[in-house]
């Protein structure tokens, strides 16, 4: 999208949320320092940051209007497919070479049936989950136009995953835990007046944030699906308030560097990994603290500089092998 059309608030929520996991949760592992940064806090932090990446999902995705006919529907996932899914697995392929994955776990990831065959990859499996929900999507913006049948769509769908995790084999709980923000996100793009009625009632969603967390915290590591269960409200609820207040902020901000943030951050999210571990076979300090911070100031960094250039790359090839519109990329900013 032109830097006009965009959503600041989207790009900046991205860039925030792509910070604090790559940047704190996936780089302290990577070093002795802060051995506590793992915590019922933290990691519920950390949920809410990739719930506000699926909500914001959600919302894009359901921006166009989408009728019941299958060459619009085959048009729909094409575009999807096109613009995630090979440069997810190479970043798929690179994990299994740098031996973060076995070879099982790649192949699976590759069928994008990881969720359903667990275990997913690291890392990866938002964006196996991410795209499993995109195949859902269709349905739920068609059912957005009447709330009640929204909710028995939604409902529906969770219940046919509780089933396959009992009756068929156990399915990656994360899907049930991230599922209502997305489709959260669906339903707050397709209904006009649902964005301006939770902002009106933000004062009262800051105030559910207290039985949510009193729900929400206490199983707040792990991934069995009565938690993912428990604490989907907290993310669901962490996502739409960090939507509604950074929308407050970010309203009439117009910044060259966030959008290219923003922009490299799918690619940042698929192959910081394999610069983190590039970094530290480079050079590594011994003293935890220094460790942390040439992470932090270096392979951080270059994961963006990579990611960009890298996504840059992608698609202009992808404009050059597909000059019609209908699945052509954003413009590199």
């Amino acid at each position: 999208m032109p830097p006009a059309e965009r959503n600041n608030a989207i790009d900046l929520l991205r860039v925030l949320c792509i910070l604090y996991i790559v940047g704190y949760w996936h780089l302290i592992p990577y070093t002795h320092w802060l051995p506590g940064y793992a915590n019922h806090y933290t990691e519920a932090l950390k949920d809410i940051a990739l719930g506000t990446f699926v909500l914001s999902s959600g919302l894009l995705l359901a921006r166009r209007d989408l009728r019941p006919r299958l060459r619009e529907l085959l048009g729909f996932y094409a575009r999807r497919v096109v613009r995630i899914y090979p440069l997810y697995l190479v970043a798929l392929l690179l994990f299994g070479a740098a031996g973060l994955a076995s070879q099982t776990v790649v192949v699976n990831g590759a069928l994008l049936i990881s969720m359903f065959v667990p275990p997913a990859p690291p890392t990866l499996w938002f964006v196996t989950m991410i795209m499993f929900f995109y195949l859902l999507a269709p349905v739920l913006m068609w059912a957005a136009h009447r709330p009640a049948g929204f909710l028995l769509t939604t409902a529906a769908l969770l219940a046919v995953f509780l089933g396959y995790d009992a009756w068929v084999r156990p399915l990656d709980s994360r899907l049930l835990l991230f599922f209502p923000s997305f489709a959260l996100g669906v339903y707050i793009q397709r209904v006009d007046t649902a964005r301006r009625y939770l902002d009106r009632k933000r004062l009262y969603l800051l105030a559910l944030l207290i039985p949510a967390l009193l729900v929400g915290l206490p199983g707040a590591n792990g991934f069995d699906v009565a938690t993912s269960l428990w604490r989907a409200p907290l993310v669901a609820l962490g996502a739409v308030l960090s939507l509604l207040y950074v929308e407050r902020f970010a309203r009439r901000l117009q910044s060259p560097f966030i959008l290219r943030l923003s922009y490299a951050s799918f690619g940042v999210y698929l192959f910081h990994r394999p610069v983190f571990e590039l970094a530290m076979a480079t050079y590594y300090p011994a003293e935890a603290l220094y460790q942390a911070l040439y992470l932090m100031l270096v392979a951080v960094p270059v994961s963006f500089a990579v990611a960009y250039a890298v996504q840059k790359g992608y698609d202009a090839g992808l404009e050059w092998l597909t000059p019609g519109p209908e699945i052509l990329p954003a413009k590199a900013p």
